[in-house]
């Protein structure tokens, strides 16, 4: 399934917890976002110092996650599920994001 296709789905089950929804856009949120992010870089350094590479591989993804979750609620969609997210960053950015950004995302 397409990235498009996803997105439909998604919106589609918008009344359920992991629906992607159509809200107003939030700066407030999407900065709350980027902070986590940054925060997750932080502990996936200090994670990586102590020798945890394998939790340093789950912040880096959760790092990556808010960061796509802060552009969604800049631009007014929610976006609970991470699949969702993926698929719904790849079709409303994929013109200003590189491919590779958006698959590594993915997997």
């Amino acid at each position: 399934m397409g990235a498009k296709d996803a997105v439909i789905r998604s919106l589609q089950r918008s009344g359920e917890e992991r629906g992607l929804r159509v809200t107003r856009p939030n700066s407030v949120l999407s900065v709350g976002h980027m902070r986590k992010a940054d925060h997750n870089l932080i502990v996936m350094t200090d994670l990586g110092r102590l020798g945890h590479e394998d939790w340093v591989v789950i912040s880096a993804y959760y790092a990556m996650y808010h960061s796509a979750l802060s552009l969604l609620s800049r631009v007014g969609v929610a976006s609970k599920d991470h699949s969702t997210t993926a698929a719904a960053l790849e079709y409303f950015f994929s013109r200003q994001i590189a491919k590779s950004l958006i698959r590594s995302f993915k997997t």
